[in-house]
Protein backbone atom coordinates (compact mmCIF):
# COMPACT_ATOMS: atom_id res chain seq x y z
CA UNK A 1 0.00 0.00 0.00
CA UNK A 2 1.16 3.51 -0.34
CA UNK A 3 2.90 5.67 1.90
CA UNK A 4 1.39 8.89 2.29
CA UNK A 5 3.04 11.66 4.02
CA UNK A 6 0.53 14.68 5.29
CA UNK A 7 2.88 17.28 6.12
CA UNK A 8 6.41 17.90 5.23
CA UNK A 9 9.50 15.98 7.52
CA UNK A 10 10.67 18.78 8.69
CA UNK A 11 7.26 20.20 9.94
CA UNK A 12 7.10 17.08 11.65
CA UNK A 13 10.17 17.34 12.92
CA UNK A 14 9.81 20.32 14.95
CA UNK A 15 6.85 19.39 15.71
CA UNK A 16 8.71 15.78 17.38
CA UNK A 17 10.73 18.50 19.33
CA UNK A 18 7.50 20.50 20.51
CA UNK A 19 5.71 17.57 21.76
CA UNK A 20 8.76 15.64 23.63
CA UNK A 21 9.27 19.45 25.21
CA UNK A 22 5.65 19.60 26.50
CA UNK A 23 4.77 16.72 27.67
CA UNK A 24 7.84 16.49 29.67
CA UNK A 25 6.95 19.43 31.22
CA UNK A 26 3.07 18.53 31.74
CA UNK A 27 4.25 15.90 33.64
CA UNK A 28 7.41 17.59 36.17
CA UNK A 29 4.25 19.83 36.93
CA UNK A 30 1.97 17.46 37.03
CA UNK A 31 3.75 15.51 39.76
CA UNK A 32 5.26 18.50 41.70
CA UNK A 33 1.64 19.73 42.09
CA UNK A 34 -0.38 16.74 42.80
CA UNK A 35 2.54 13.91 44.55
CA UNK A 36 4.52 16.36 46.82
CA UNK A 37 1.80 18.86 47.73
CA UNK A 38 -1.21 16.90 48.90
CA UNK A 39 -4.35 18.10 49.91
CA UNK A 40 -6.21 16.90 53.30
CA UNK A 41 -8.75 14.49 52.44
CA UNK A 42 -11.34 13.91 54.89
CA UNK A 43 -13.48 11.64 53.70
CA UNK A 44 -14.72 10.12 49.90
CA UNK A 45 -16.77 13.05 48.74
CA UNK A 46 -13.45 15.50 49.39
CA UNK A 47 -11.79 12.60 47.24
CA UNK A 48 -13.97 12.55 44.69
CA UNK A 49 -13.90 16.41 44.28
CA UNK A 50 -9.89 15.95 44.27
CA UNK A 51 -9.81 13.26 41.41
CA UNK A 52 -11.98 15.50 39.50
CA UNK A 53 -9.66 18.48 40.13
CA UNK A 54 -6.97 16.27 38.77
CA UNK A 55 -8.62 15.39 35.65
CA UNK A 56 -9.46 19.31 34.84
CA UNK A 57 -5.94 20.04 35.35
CA UNK A 58 -4.50 17.48 33.48
CA UNK A 59 -6.88 17.38 30.42
CA UNK A 60 -5.47 16.62 27.09
CA UNK A 61 -2.25 15.54 28.76
CA UNK A 62 -3.83 12.20 30.23
CA UNK A 63 -2.83 9.23 28.03
CA UNK A 64 -5.86 6.94 29.57
CA UNK A 65 -6.72 6.93 33.00
CA UNK A 66 -9.05 4.37 35.32
CA UNK A 67 -11.18 4.71 38.32
CA UNK A 68 -11.20 1.57 39.99
CA UNK A 69 -11.89 -0.68 43.29
CA UNK A 70 -14.75 -0.27 45.93
CA UNK A 71 -16.78 2.56 46.80
CA UNK A 72 -15.26 2.59 49.96
CA UNK A 73 -11.81 2.03 48.49
CA UNK A 74 -12.05 3.43 45.55
CA UNK A 75 -8.44 4.49 43.66
CA UNK A 76 -7.53 6.40 40.46
CA UNK A 77 -4.88 5.45 37.86
CA UNK A 78 -3.73 7.57 34.90
CA UNK A 79 -0.39 7.61 32.67
CA UNK A 80 1.16 10.42 31.62
CA UNK A 81 4.45 10.28 29.32
CA UNK A 82 7.65 12.13 30.23
CA UNK A 83 11.59 12.41 29.59
CA UNK A 84 12.54 10.03 32.41
CA UNK A 85 15.94 11.12 33.49
CA UNK A 86 17.34 8.01 34.07
CA UNK A 87 16.78 6.94 30.77
CA UNK A 88 16.23 9.51 28.27
CA UNK A 89 17.63 7.56 25.25
CA UNK A 90 16.82 3.79 24.40
CA UNK A 91 18.82 0.73 23.35
CA UNK A 92 20.13 2.73 20.45
CA UNK A 93 20.85 5.88 21.66
CA UNK A 94 17.83 7.91 20.81
CA UNK A 95 16.07 10.23 22.65
CA UNK A 96 12.12 8.43 24.00
CA UNK A 97 9.87 9.31 26.21
CA UNK A 98 8.61 6.63 28.87
CA UNK A 99 5.02 6.53 30.30
CA UNK A 100 4.67 7.50 33.60
CA UNK A 101 2.10 6.22 36.20
CA UNK A 102 -0.03 8.54 38.68
CA UNK A 103 -2.17 6.83 41.42
CA UNK A 104 -4.09 8.04 43.91
CA UNK A 105 -5.80 5.44 46.46
CA UNK A 106 -8.36 6.86 48.84
CA UNK A 107 -7.39 3.74 51.29
CA UNK A 108 -4.94 2.82 51.55
CA UNK A 109 -4.21 6.14 51.12
CA UNK A 110 -1.27 5.97 48.45
CA UNK A 111 -0.40 9.19 46.41
CA UNK A 112 2.25 7.74 44.34
CA UNK A 113 3.95 7.58 40.55
CA UNK A 114 5.82 4.98 39.57
CA UNK A 115 7.63 4.27 36.02
CA UNK A 116 5.56 3.16 33.11
CA UNK A 117 6.99 -0.19 30.99
CA UNK A 118 6.82 1.37 27.89
CA UNK A 119 9.14 3.94 25.72
CA UNK A 120 8.06 5.87 22.61
CA UNK A 121 11.21 6.57 20.52
CA UNK A 122 11.62 10.11 18.68
CA UNK A 123 11.16 7.87 15.49
CA UNK A 124 8.17 6.38 16.16
CA UNK A 125 6.86 10.19 17.08
CA UNK A 126 8.17 11.41 13.90
CA UNK A 127 6.88 8.69 12.13
CA UNK A 128 3.32 9.64 13.62
CA UNK A 129 3.11 13.12 12.71
CA UNK A 130 4.27 12.26 9.13
CA UNK A 131 1.71 9.47 8.47
CA UNK A 132 -1.53 10.40 10.52
CA UNK A 133 -3.56 13.39 9.29
CA UNK A 134 -3.14 16.20 11.59
CA UNK A 135 -6.06 18.01 13.50
CA UNK A 136 -6.22 22.08 12.55
CA UNK A 137 -7.46 24.41 15.17
CA UNK A 138 -7.90 27.63 13.99
CA UNK A 139 -5.36 26.98 10.58
CA UNK A 140 -2.53 26.15 13.06
CA UNK A 141 -1.59 22.19 13.58
CA UNK A 142 -2.42 20.87 17.61
CA UNK A 143 0.68 18.70 17.98
CA UNK A 144 -1.54 16.74 20.89
CA UNK A 145 -3.83 15.26 18.37
CA UNK A 146 -1.39 12.08 18.17
CA UNK A 147 -2.68 11.47 21.68
CA UNK A 148 -5.47 9.69 20.35
CA UNK A 149 -3.54 7.39 18.69
CA UNK A 150 -0.92 6.49 21.42
CA UNK A 151 -4.14 5.79 23.82
CA UNK A 152 -3.64 2.14 23.55
CA UNK A 153 -0.01 1.69 24.00
CA UNK A 154 -0.46 1.04 27.98
CA UNK A 155 -2.73 -1.30 27.36
CA UNK A 156 -1.23 -3.74 25.14
CA UNK A 157 2.39 -2.66 26.53
CA UNK A 158 0.86 -4.18 29.61
CA UNK A 159 -0.47 -6.99 28.32
CA UNK A 160 2.99 -8.87 26.19
CA UNK A 161 4.71 -7.94 29.14
CA UNK A 162 2.00 -10.13 31.25
CA UNK A 163 2.67 -12.67 28.69
CA UNK A 164 5.83 -13.35 28.03
CA UNK A 165 8.06 -11.57 30.54
CA UNK A 166 9.08 -15.17 31.93
CA UNK A 167 9.39 -16.34 28.85
CA UNK A 168 13.12 -16.50 27.81
CA UNK A 169 12.58 -18.16 24.88
CA UNK A 170 9.64 -16.50 23.08
CA UNK A 171 10.84 -12.72 24.26
CA UNK A 172 13.71 -12.12 21.74
CA UNK A 173 11.46 -13.67 18.64
CA UNK A 174 8.49 -11.29 19.23
CA UNK A 175 6.88 -8.30 17.54
CA UNK A 176 6.02 -6.15 20.24
CA UNK A 177 2.18 -5.62 18.23
CA UNK A 178 0.54 -2.19 19.26
CA UNK A 179 -2.94 -1.40 17.28
CA UNK A 180 -3.71 2.27 16.70
CA UNK A 181 -6.53 3.67 15.58
CA UNK A 182 -4.76 4.89 12.05
CA UNK A 183 -2.11 2.30 12.05
CA UNK A 184 0.56 0.26 13.93
CA UNK A 185 2.82 0.28 16.73
CA UNK A 186 6.02 -2.03 16.19
CA UNK A 187 8.94 -2.15 19.24
CA UNK A 188 11.11 -5.04 20.96
CA UNK A 189 11.00 -6.65 24.55
CA UNK A 190 13.80 -4.92 27.29
CA UNK A 191 14.36 -8.13 29.10
CA UNK A 192 16.90 -5.84 31.47
CA UNK A 193 15.34 -3.01 31.55
CA UNK A 194 11.59 -4.90 32.03
CA UNK A 195 9.78 -2.47 29.32
CA UNK A 196 8.48 -2.57 25.81
CA UNK A 197 10.63 0.32 23.89
CA UNK A 198 8.42 1.49 20.86
CA UNK A 199 10.69 1.88 18.21
CA UNK A 200 8.39 2.98 14.56
CA UNK A 201 4.56 3.41 13.79
CA UNK A 202 3.40 2.34 10.13
CA UNK A 203 0.53 4.11 8.89
CA UNK A 204 -2.91 2.16 7.70
CA UNK A 205 -2.00 2.68 4.53
CA UNK A 206 1.22 1.14 4.18
CA UNK A 207 -0.02 -2.11 6.12
CA UNK A 208 -0.45 -5.38 4.33
CA UNK A 209 -4.07 -7.26 4.02
CA UNK A 210 -2.48 -8.96 7.04
CA UNK A 211 -1.01 -6.89 9.37
CA UNK A 212 -4.06 -4.57 8.46
CA UNK A 213 -6.35 -7.83 9.60
CA UNK A 214 -4.62 -7.93 12.57
CA UNK A 215 -3.81 -5.14 13.85
CA UNK A 216 -7.82 -4.31 13.25
CA UNK A 217 -8.75 -7.60 15.36
CA UNK A 218 -6.52 -6.44 18.31
CA UNK A 219 -7.69 -2.86 18.05
CA UNK A 220 -11.52 -4.03 18.44
CA UNK A 221 -10.66 -6.50 21.11
CA UNK A 222 -8.85 -4.01 23.36
CA UNK A 223 -11.09 -1.28 23.19
CA UNK A 224 -13.48 -1.94 25.54
CA UNK A 225 -10.20 -2.41 27.80
CA UNK A 226 -8.17 1.25 27.34
CA UNK A 227 -9.84 2.19 30.49
CA UNK A 228 -8.99 -0.56 32.92
CA UNK A 229 -6.31 -2.00 35.23
CA UNK A 230 -4.51 -4.02 32.92
CA UNK A 231 -3.44 -0.37 31.03
CA UNK A 232 -1.97 0.17 34.53
CA UNK A 233 -1.06 -3.62 35.42
CA UNK A 234 2.41 -3.38 37.16
CA UNK A 235 1.16 -0.11 39.11
CA UNK A 236 -1.88 -1.72 40.79
CA UNK A 237 -1.51 -5.41 40.28
CA UNK A 238 -1.81 -7.07 43.76
CA UNK A 239 -2.05 -3.50 45.44
CA UNK A 240 -5.37 -2.37 44.38
CA UNK A 241 -6.93 -4.50 41.96
CA UNK A 242 -7.10 -7.58 38.98
CA UNK A 243 -5.23 -6.71 35.74
CA UNK A 244 -5.01 -10.80 35.32
CA UNK A 245 -9.13 -10.85 34.95
CA UNK A 246 -8.60 -8.29 31.91
CA UNK A 247 -5.78 -10.47 30.48
CA UNK A 248 -7.87 -13.44 30.83
CA UNK A 249 -10.29 -11.97 28.59
CA UNK A 250 -8.22 -10.50 26.03
CA UNK A 251 -6.60 -14.01 25.61
CA UNK A 252 -10.08 -15.36 25.28
CA UNK A 253 -11.15 -13.00 22.18
CA UNK A 254 -7.79 -13.66 20.97
CA UNK A 255 -7.77 -17.09 20.65
CA UNK A 256 -11.73 -16.94 19.56
CA UNK A 257 -10.79 -14.42 16.83
CA UNK A 258 -11.16 -14.93 13.36
CA UNK A 259 -7.92 -13.91 12.58
CA UNK A 260 -5.94 -15.93 15.57
CA UNK A 261 -4.16 -17.15 12.74
CA UNK A 262 -3.14 -14.16 11.15
CA UNK A 263 -2.21 -12.54 14.58
CA UNK A 264 0.58 -15.46 14.86
CA UNK A 265 1.78 -15.08 11.78
CA UNK A 266 2.69 -11.08 12.14
CA UNK A 267 3.67 -11.99 15.76
CA UNK A 268 6.39 -14.04 14.71
CA UNK A 269 7.46 -12.83 11.13
CA UNK A 270 11.05 -11.93 12.59
CA UNK A 271 11.67 -16.25 12.70
CA UNK A 272 13.49 -16.90 10.27
CA UNK A 273 13.95 -20.64 10.97
CA UNK A 274 10.36 -22.07 9.91
CA UNK A 275 10.43 -25.42 12.43
CA UNK A 276 11.35 -22.44 15.09
CA UNK A 277 8.51 -20.57 14.28
CA UNK A 278 6.06 -23.59 13.93
CA UNK A 279 7.45 -24.22 17.78
CA UNK A 280 6.85 -20.89 18.74
CA UNK A 281 4.01 -20.51 17.67
CA UNK A 282 2.40 -23.70 19.48
CA UNK A 283 3.88 -21.75 22.65
CA UNK A 284 1.93 -19.07 22.07
CA UNK A 285 -1.49 -20.94 21.62
CA UNK A 286 -0.82 -23.03 24.41
CA UNK A 287 -0.50 -19.86 27.01
CA UNK A 288 -3.31 -17.99 25.30
CA UNK A 289 -5.49 -21.12 26.05
CA UNK A 290 -4.34 -20.98 29.33
CA UNK A 291 -5.71 -17.57 30.61
CA UNK A 292 -8.59 -18.06 28.57
CA UNK A 293 -9.39 -20.55 30.41
CA UNK A 294 -10.38 -18.77 33.27
CA UNK A 295 -12.93 -16.87 31.60
CA UNK A 296 -15.98 -17.43 29.22
CA UNK A 297 -18.30 -15.15 27.24
CA UNK A 298 -20.51 -14.57 29.87
CA UNK A 299 -17.71 -13.22 32.41
CA UNK A 300 -16.21 -11.12 29.88
CA UNK A 301 -20.27 -9.84 28.86
CA UNK A 302 -20.51 -8.58 32.20
CA UNK A 303 -16.70 -7.28 32.21
CA UNK A 304 -17.63 -5.29 29.60
CA UNK A 305 -20.81 -3.85 31.31
CA UNK A 306 -20.00 -3.19 34.90
CA UNK A 307 -16.15 -3.96 34.95
CA UNK A 308 -15.62 -2.16 38.58
CA UNK A 309 -18.48 -4.58 39.89
CA UNK A 310 -16.78 -7.97 37.90
CA UNK A 311 -13.45 -7.14 39.49
CA UNK A 312 -14.55 -6.49 43.17
CA UNK A 313 -16.34 -9.99 41.98
CA UNK A 314 -13.14 -11.17 41.30
CA UNK A 315 -11.88 -10.23 44.25
CA UNK A 316 -14.28 -11.95 46.89
CA UNK A 317 -13.82 -15.25 44.80
CA UNK A 318 -17.61 -14.92 43.32
CA UNK A 319 -16.00 -14.70 39.89
CA UNK A 320 -13.63 -17.91 39.56
CA UNK A 321 -17.71 -19.35 40.90
CA UNK A 322 -18.95 -17.71 37.64
CA UNK A 323 -16.44 -18.67 35.51
CA UNK A 324 -17.00 -22.28 36.56
CA UNK A 325 -20.87 -22.15 36.45
CA UNK A 326 -21.48 -19.31 33.76
CA UNK A 327 -25.38 -20.27 34.12
CA UNK A 328 -25.91 -19.37 37.64
CA UNK A 329 -25.07 -15.84 37.24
Amino acid sequence: MNDATYITESLARGLTTRFFREMDEFATKAELQLLTKIPKIKDRNSYKKYIQEVKRSLGEAILVDYLGGSNAKPYFALDLIEIYKEREFNEWKEKCLTGSTLIFSYDPRVFDTLQARYTLSEHAIFRLFCRTKPNLVNNVIDYKYILNQLKHVPLWSNFWQLQYFYDENTIPKINAFLPAPDGLFLGDFNKEKRLIDVRTFISDNQLSEKQYAAKSALLKIGEPYLSSPLSFAIAVAGRFDFPSAIQNNICYEILNSNEFRNIKDNLFERVDDDNQRASIKNKFEVKIKEFANFTNQSIIDQVKKNMRGALIEYKTGQYKYFVEHPKKR
